[in-house]
């Protein structure tokens, strides 16, 4: 898990890093107000910063994805199998559609009631198939369940960060920066 951070977090930065080079044609002899820039500002600088305003909505989605739904869904693979645990983490579109009429005031189509229906008959048929074969444990279905529900909030929360324009690298960037220490 603490690898899947480390990792994540400097391939965002990297992206970063080749972003900010590339976009403020930046060099060792720039200056600003005749000031050399240093390492440490540039690379400060590319990690932008969200608006006040938009705290609160970064800090929800850096919670509901690094700090929430991830470990939930290592923690269930340890009880479940990773075929069991992928089943019920990537029915999160169930939930999704739910969220989305409540929070989003999203209208519920006949389209995506079918679509729910068949995920739900798909999940529990296989499921039910795999409880035969011991790879179905309570407590991983619990977690796997948290995850999914977490992963569909996530989903939310990304739709209001589009609206407000904040960019996923910069959330992404900030979620493993934030969460890296509590994944060791």
């Amino acid at each position: 898990q603490a690898n899947y951070y480390l990792y994540g977090f400097i391939s965002l930065l990297l992206f970063r890093l080749c972003h900010f080079v590339i976009v403020n044609n930046f060099n060792h002899k720039s200056t600003v107000e005749n000031k050399q820039i240093s390492l440490k500002s540039a690379l400060f600088s590319m990690l932008s910063h969200p608006e006040k305003k938009d705290l609160l909505i970064v800090g929800l989605a850096i919670f509901l994805n690094h700090i929430l739904a991830s470990p939930f869904d290592y923690l269930s693979l340890m009880y479940n199998s990773p075929l069991v645990t992928e089943i019920i983490v990537k029915s999160s579109p169930i939930f999704l559609v739910f969220l989305s009429a409540k929070f989003l005031k999203e209208k519920i189509t006949f389209k995506k009631v079918l679509g729910t229906v068949m995920t739900i008959t798909g999940v529990a048929t296989a499921l039910f198939m795999l409880k035969s074969t011991s790879a179905v444990t309570i407590l991983g279905t619990v977690l796997a369940f948290i995850s999914c529900v977490s992963y569909a909030s996530l989903d939310i929360v990304k739709k209001e960060t589009r609206k407000r324009q904040i960019d996923a690298p910069t959330i992404a960037c900030w979620g493993y920066l934030t969460s890296f220490p509590i994944m060791l």
